[in-house]
């Protein structure tokens, strides 16, 4: 059950594709989107950073919009793990599954934000559940963005993310 070098480069590439694809449907209610780094590697592992993984590490209160930044001044910050292969011996075909995710949405002008999270290997399972949702605001005060609470959801996407945004706040 080998794969090719070359497909799972391809698939990997094509799944971030579908991403930017995701992302551009929502252009009607967005003001300007920033260059997305995608990294694939021979193994069939790839990273979709949307700016790139500095930014979200830099992230605070009075971060300046970047990533998708929408017509009223919110942005979005997009971060996926994911690899093409069997994900289990079971499986008869090769796919893209996900191994971890970040999708920060923040409303600078309401001092709010939230984040829907996959990082399985950190944190404690019973105070930081494998998918969360980070929701919370800010005072002008604050330099840091609140980590807790973390509220157990279902698996996101980013279809589901953006259609959120756009449904609740366009």
């Amino acid at each position: 059950r080998r794969i090719s070098v070359s497909r799972r480069k391809h698939e990997v590439v094509r799944y971030a594709q579908r991403l930017e694809g995701e992302i551009g449907r929502h252009s009607s209610i967005q003001d300007y989107r920033a260059a997305a780094t995608i990294r694939a590697d021979t193994e069939g592992t790839g990273i979709y950073l949307l700016p790139s993984a500095e930014a979200f590490s830099r992230l605070e209160p009075g971060s300046a919009p970047t990533g998708v930044v929408f017509s009223d001044g919110s942005f979005l910050i997009v971060k996926e793990t994911f690899r093409f292969g069997y994900r289990t011996p079971r499986d008869d075909e090769p796919t893209v599954w996900r191994s971890e995710y970040s999708y920060h949405y923040q409303r600078p002008s309401e001092g709010y934000f939230f984040r829907f999270d996959c990082h399985p290997a950190m944190g404690d399972p019973e105070t930081h559940p494998v998918h969360h949702l980070h929701s919370a605001g800010w005072r002008e005060e604050d330099t840091k963005l609140a980590s807790v609470p973390r509220f157990s959801v279902p698996e996101a996407t980013l279809p589901e993310v953006l259609e959120l945004i756009e449904v609740s706040f366009f």
